[in-house]
């Protein structure tokens, strides 16, 4: 009898975790598709947006011409490129890409020139990476290139409630709160960044939502991913190992 009641419980337990991910979902899913008004590329944002145009591309992070054209032509199917907030910034930094008279480390707007006279953005590649899955969807579908950094985003964010809910050692109540704590952080108005402030959010919380649950490895693997974008977290990353190291000795699989 007590078994019965203990598996109608986690039933229930899981209909309830599994019908707050469903709102969750449909919340940023809804706003990332519709509820942002035309999405445009903040800050660095065109460095990221022809990154990823460039795995998108060709599978390297190096930045051509092409790359720069195909976003254009993109954009201008489904909207006036003079629509585009930066549509200035993108055409300065498609004459720059098309330039072969450059030397090593020329630069403009966040773009620089390597020895081999190979363009790349200044910032790690890790988010623009992530995006390409959602650029390509953008393209089957007819829908504004920009808009799969938001799509990424709503993607990152319920995948991180998704083990808040499903992996968590607190109580329904309590597990449910934190996701809707987190779902209403900073990550709910980030949203819409063509930056990978979304992308450290959730790693970040999810390396420590496994690492204080014991799974230091998990955790330390998850911080480094993160700051591939975020370059300070290694500070916080060394403490971490090193607590690792120690409470799982000094063995070889440890150590690596």
């Amino acid at each position: 009898m007590l078994n019965n009641q203990n598996i109608l419980f986690r039933k229930k337990e899981t209909i309830l975790k599994s019908f707050t991910l469903f709102v969750i979902g449909f919340l940023f899913l809804g706003r990332a598709i519709n509820g942002i008004e035309e999405p445009y590329a903040t800050g660095d944002g065109p460095e990221y947006v022809l990154t990823t145009e460039a795995i998108y591309n060709h599978f390297t992070p190096d930045l051509r011409g092409e790359d720069s054209k195909t976003f254009k032509t993109a954009y201008t199917k489904i909207l006036d490129w003079t629509k585009n907030y930066k549509y200035e910034t993108f055409d300065a930094l498609e004459g720059f890409l098309a330039n072969n008279n450059v030397n090593f480390l020329d630069q403009q707007g966040g773009i620089y020139v390597d020895k081999n006279k190979k363009k790349y953005g200044y910032h790690f590649f890790a988010y623009a990476a992530v995006n390409v899955p959602a650029r390509w969807v953008c393209d089957l579908v007819g829908a504004n290139p920009l808009m799969c950094f938001q799509v990424t985003n709503a993607f990152l964010i319920i995948i991180t409630c998704f083990f808040l809910l499903f992996y968590s050692p607190f109580s329904l109540p309590k597990t449910i709160l934190t996701a809707l704590i987190f779902t209403f952080s900073s990550a709910y108005w980030h949203l819409g960044w063509t930056h990978p402030e979304v992308y450290t959010i959730c790693l970040v919380t999810l390396a420590f939502w496994f690492y204080f649950q014991e799974r230091l490895l998990l955790g330390i693997l998850l911080l480094s991913l993160a700051s591939f974008q975020n370059q300070p977290l290694v500070i916080v990353l060394a403490f971490m190992a090193l607590r690792a190291v120690i409470v799982g000795g000094f063995k070889l699989k440890n150590l690596f």
